[in-house]
């Protein structure tokens, strides 16, 4: 009996960031994986149960609300912004500092922003360039970048920076082709969302 019920056990997914995107991720995964959400309003845990995660209250700005965070998940995806202000992420480093508590995440996926390479004047390059971030909000996504490498193994999705752009590459995202890779991305160190690669393998992105 012990043994069928590691065999059935469904993986666990913790969502950091719950918002537009992550509710798409969400209504592809669920109820294949366990989905946990992370959210600092308690009017939203409602809304989250209803689309099949389990609610976690806790506030990125708060370290002390995120304690109980890294012995539940077996991966993670971060989509939560950095702060307004400031050239650093502290969110970030909260974040990771929880989850080292625990030690059960094998997996963590970041969607950081196709800033932080500045402006390329349009041209196509994968993700070996060589950062370079010209507004304080990229250099924040380059400090959470930078954090996570310390962290452990990490792959990152590199999507526009405006909000209305998010919605382009998250409709492959949610497509047959992108499930399998969505698929991957929780079996392989890569994910397939918008502009991506994984940590040996540069993915090809386009900047306007």
């Amino acid at each position: 009996m012990v043994q069928a019920s590691k065999q059935t056990r469904r993986p666990t997914l913790l969502i950091v960031g719950c918002g537009d995107v992550g509710q798409r991720v969400l209504r592809l995964l669920h109820p294949r994986w366990r989905v946990l959400a992370l959210t600092s309003s308690t009017e939203r845990r409602a809304v989250l149960r209803q689309q099949g995660a389990v609610p976690l209250l806790g506030n990125l700005d708060e370290p002390a609300t995120l304690d109980r965070l890294g012995g539940l998940a077996d991966a993670v995806l971060h989509l939560a912004p950095p702060p307004l202000h400031g050239d650093t992420d502290p969110r970030t480093r909260a974040l990771i500092q929880a989850l080292a508590r625990g030690g059960r995440v094998r997996r963590l996926v970041y969607a950081s922003t196709t800033g932080v390479y500045g402006d390329c004047g349009g041209q196509r390059f994968d993700e070996t360039r060589a950062v370079a971030p010209a507004t304080d909000r990229a250099r924040r996504r380059v400090d959470a970048e930078a954090s996570l490498r310390a962290y452990g193994p990490v792959s990152y999705t590199h999507l526009p920076g405006a909000v209305s752009a998010i919605r382009l590459p998250m409709r492959a995202f949610i497509s047959g082709e992108a499930s399998a890779s969505t698929k991957a991305l929780f079996s392989r160190t890569k994910v397939s969302a918008g502009s991506s690669a994984g940590p040996n393998r540069p993915n090809q992105v386009l900047m306007s």
